[in-house]
């Protein structure tokens, strides 16, 4: 039996897991060999205009199949790209420049100037928040990986929280969404 992950990094990792799905257990009923492929998980690109052809490939959704006399409950999970946040159109290297930004002590307005994103100048204001939130929680995985370096000087809960994220994943250009893919567990 084959464990399923959340989010993957690539679609030959996606592919993989296709590959080996008829050994894969539903997560809902616990079944083996019931799942097939249900398609594409699709949202719109940040900084699109929202026009039906500019979607992209968030994830793959899989189907438990109940039809007939197979023994599936019918229910659907997906697998997404460690790359996107789930209920964001901002990708994940947008979300760790702003957060990189308000540590450093920006505020808000001019952080998200410097991430280069053309959401709206609220969406600042809402990762910052969802952030804070969700802050406690993103710790106490992240000390899972590995102990809280010493916080910068002058730094916040958030800054500590940054300079945390960058020791627990060295060398990643996006810590956000490296921790997606290691951790498999939501970063919002």
């Amino acid at each position: 039996m084959v464990a399923i992950p959340r989010f993957y990094a690539s679609e030959v990792e996606c592919e993989e897991f296709c590959d080996r799905l008829k050994l894969v257990v539903c997560p809902h009923c616990r079944r083996v060999g019931t799942l097939n492929r249900h398609g594409y998980l699709k949202g719109y690109p940040e900084g699109s205009g929202h026009l039906k052809e500019d979607k992209v490939i968030r994830g793959r959704r899989f189907f438990c199949n109940g039809r007939g006399r197979r023994p599936g409950c019918g229910r659907t999970f997906s697998l997404l790209a460690c790359e996107f946040l789930f209920g964001f159109v901002m990708v994940a290297l947008t979300v760790w420049r702003l957060l990189r930004a308000f540590a450093g002590g920006e505020a808000p307005r001019a952080a998200f100037q410097a991430s280069g994103s053309r959401q709206s100048k609220r969406a600042a204001y809402h990762v910052l928040r969802r952030f804070r939130q969700r802050r406690a929680r993103l710790r106490t995985l992240l000390l899972r990986r590995c102990a809280a370096p010493d916080p910068p000087a002058g730094a916040d809960l958030l800054g500590q929280t940054v300079a945390h994220l960058e020791a627990a994943f060295p060398g990643h250009t996006c810590p956000v969404a490296a921790f997606q893919r290691q951790m498999q567990v939501r970063f919002f």
